[in-house]
């Protein structure tokens, strides 16, 4: 197997905790006998950075890419139970990178764990995370796109079905063809919108006959002023 490791860095740094993330992925993927490369981008639309990732994925010879973003930690356990359920899209929840401490300790008061305080004060990017068995991978209508594993079948399935269509844009090194799988959808039946690059990208799956799974519990973080998420015990 050939892993991809596609990174978006929307202020052109990254954080310290990606890196090492970054490394102990590749240094497993050594020892699983996975072949592994890394591919960025910087400076541009997240759903543009996300389609361009994307489509120089599907013209290499990588059997995956995992979309891994320059504010993300993944642990490594996290990163092996994802590539073992064998999904096409594997997804992970993680908090916003905000969080209201007042609310946090009113939770805590009323009787809620403190991981359960800190999720109902800031809901984790994803649909429906209530649903989701803790620290088990499950089924859900859409995920962030910060830490997404993605098969190849995926994006040739998405093409071959005209979820997906091409699109110019314009990058540093000039005009350049990009499918535009993550490309913004419009508003939503119920009139909210538009619908994010994550979004669109689980809905077109979903068209496509693909199921979308996640992974919610620990080892996974935001990071910003401080870590948003929670760590193995």
């Amino acid at each position: 197997m050939k892993l991809r490791i596609g990174s978006i860095s929307g202020r052109g740094d990254v954080r310290i905790e990606f890196v090492q993330s970054l490394f102990a992925i590749q240094k497993e993927c050594f020892k699983l006998g996975i072949e592994a490369e890394f591919d960025t981008i910087s400076g541009a639309l997240v759903e543009d950075a996300r389609n361009s990732l994307a489509s120089r994925f599907v013209t290499s010879d990588a059997d995956a890419i995992l979309m891994l973003d320059d504010d993300i930690y993944l642990d490594v356990r996290v990163f092996k139970r994802m590539l073992a359920v064998e999904r096409g899209v594997v997804g992970c929840y993680y908090p916003q990178r905000k969080l209201d401490l007042a609310a946090v300790a009113d939770n805590v008061r009323n009787g809620l764990d403190l991981m359960q305080a800190v999720e109902r004060a800031n809901p984790p990017v994803g649909s429906a995370p209530q649903d989701a068995v803790p620290s088990a991978i499950s089924e859900v209508e859409w995920i962030g796109t910060g830490a997404l594993l993605v098969r190849r079948f995926v994006f040739e399935a998405l093409i071959k079905g005209g979820q997906a269509t091409e699109d110019l844009y314009k990058a540093p090194e000039g005009t350049v063809k990009n499918w535009g799988f993550f490309s913004r959808l419009g508003r939503t039946e119920d009139g909210f919108g538009p619908r994010g690059e994550d979004v669109s990208f689980c809905l077109r799956a979903r068209q496509a006959g693909i199921p979308i799974f996640a992974y919610k519990g620990p080892g996974v973080f935001h990071i910003g002023p401080f870590h948003f998420g929670f760590d193995y015990q």
